[in-house]
């Protein structure tokens, strides 16, 4: 694996005048970082290259969320490098090279995150002078940030390889084609012509060549921005058109000029935008396209993250499609519990509701399942509760009790074969009960007989009887003695 000092070099992300960016790797704390090498032969001045480190040096103490934050520097084998912040996502050049349908309410938010950057580091003495699409990137969170702070103050002293004017021609400055120094307001010079372009995908200064194009930005007006891109507002056309003026002194004079005229017309921009977006998305939603809704809510939420109405559509719309995705599994789930609950595999079935439950507790077939569940485990409580109770009062010999309580099993299970089985047992027991009262009605019938000395017909009910209760003791020894007072 090729290294550039201490950097795990992966792949290139780019490259262009200056030098190539490298994707690589920090091995000591294991960091992606964006690796600039610059190879436009600063090291073959060492006086370059120390005002190279300096003004690196000043662009890494810029601390700004809209900046791309700066690590480290260094040299390999007189090869300059700058080891800085990756950004996961695409320059505003190339969102404008694909001509990305992004609302006029997101296109200025970026140019306002950027423009935020540009303030703060005007404010602490530090120009960009390079300020164009190419070194505005915007993240996958929709954050823009900007890229090469100073570095173009040198490349500037020391010209390019080709012996070009450092900064693309179509974003230079009037005062920068004449030789005049460049300040605050070239940055806001190119600002403007960035912000023309983003909002338009047209360049306001265009030529066939260097020359015709410095021609067009010293002596011509752009096309009106409202012909360009017809959505634009009244407002913002007057104030592009102030900061592309030809003379620096006409222009806005500070970035944060700039953001106070930017910002209202951004606010309300934005505010129709997302509007427009959330009542659309509504409306698909309720059309069933949760797929749509869920991007143009996205893009809503690029322009302004915390909207309230936004968001809570959005959560809204994300759960339907997650249901959309998952019912498919829950109602698996369903119909294999149904098929257990058929079975009589209550506990199994239960399990399957659940697991559908899980993944969409809302879903009303996951519901009606868990309560048809719930209504057996019911019942299968009720039928342990009677058969165990039937089961107490036969063995205490209260058996109409016992055969109470299975009736209420039959009711609620008539084929419930520990039901029927304790069902043949009361009848037996209510049979033998029946047997041991005629057993002792007759015994006493026998006694009575006897006392009143009739003993031929005790004797023949006692025989009877013995026939009948062969084990009987009782029997044979009053019988025993019916005879014995008979012989005497």
């Amino acid at each position: 694996m090729r290294k550039i000092g201490k950097y795990e070099v992966l792949g290139e992300l780019g490259h262009g005048a200056m030098g190539v960016v490298y994707r690589a790797r920090d091995p000591v704390i294991n960091r992606l970082v964006a690796l600039k090498t610059i190879t436009s032969g600063l090291a073959d001045d060492p006086n370059l290259l120390q005002r190279f480190y300096r003004e690196a040096r000043s662009a890494g103490g810029l601390q700004h969320p809209n900046i791309v934050t700066i690590y480290d520097m260094g040299d390999e084998k007189n090869l300059p490098y700058i080891a800085m912040e990756l950004i996961e996502g695409e320059s505003l050049e190339q969102s404008i090279a694909r001509r990305t349908n992004l609302p006029i309410g997101l296109k200025l938010t970026y140019a306002l995150q950027a423009c935020r950057a540009f303030d703060y580091a005007h404010k602490r003495g530090i120009i960009h002078r390079d300020i164009k699409p190419g070194n505005v990137m915007v993240s996958r969170e929709s954050v823009a940030k900007v890229v090469d702070f100073g570095i173009a103050r040198v490349l500037d002293t020391s010209k390019t390889q080709t012996g070009m004017l450092i900064g693309t021609f179509a974003y230079m400055s009037p005062e920068q084609y004449h030789g005049e120094h460049a300040d605050e307001r070239s940055d806001i010079w190119s600002f403007g012509v960035l912000l023309y372009e983003l909002l338009s995908y047209q360049k306001p200064f265009t030529g066939q060549n260097p020359a015709s194009l410095m021609h067009s930005i010293c002596h011509e007006e752009p096309r009106p921005l409202c012909q360009v891109a017809p959505d634009c507002p009244r407002e913002l056309e007057v104030i592009i058109s102030r900061i592309l003026r030809k003379p620096p002194q006409d222009r806005w004079q500070s970035m944060e000029d700039i953001l106070l005229e930017l910002e209202p017309v951004s606010k309300e921009l934005q505010s129709r935008s997302i509007a427009e977006l959330v009542d659309r998305s509504r409306q698909l939603a309720e059309e069933g396209d949760f797929k749509q809704a869920n991007e143009l809510l996205r893009e809503a939420l690029k322009v302004d993250r915390a909207n309230p109405s936004a968001r809570s559509l959005l959560e809204k719309v994300n759960a339907e499609i997650k249901r959309k995705l998952i019912r498919p599994r829950a109602q698996q789930h369903i119909e294999k519990g149904l098929a257990l609950l058929e079975e009589g595999r209550i506990q199994e079935a239960r399990a399957e509701a659940e697991s559908a439950l899980q993944l969409d507790p809302g879903f009303e077939p996951a519901q009606e399942l868990q309560k048809l569940v719930q209504q057996e485990l019911d019942r299968a409580q009720i039928i342990s509760e009677c058969l165990q109770g039937s089961r107490q009062r036969i063995a205490e010999g209260m058996p109409d009790e016992a055969e109470l309580l299975l009736r209420n099993v039959l009711e609620l299970d008539p084929s419930n074969k520990q039901a029927f089985a304790l069902q043949e047992q009361v009848q037996n027991e209510k049979a033998e009960r029946q047997r041991r009262l005629w057993l002792l009605e007759k015994m006493q019938e026998a006694r009575v007989l006897w006392t009143q000395q009739r003993y031929e017909q005790s004797i023949e009910i006692l025989t009877a009887l013995q026939n009948e209760f062969p084990s009987e003791e009782d029997i044979q020894r009053l019988l025993e003695t019916v005879r014995e007072d008979q012989s005497k």
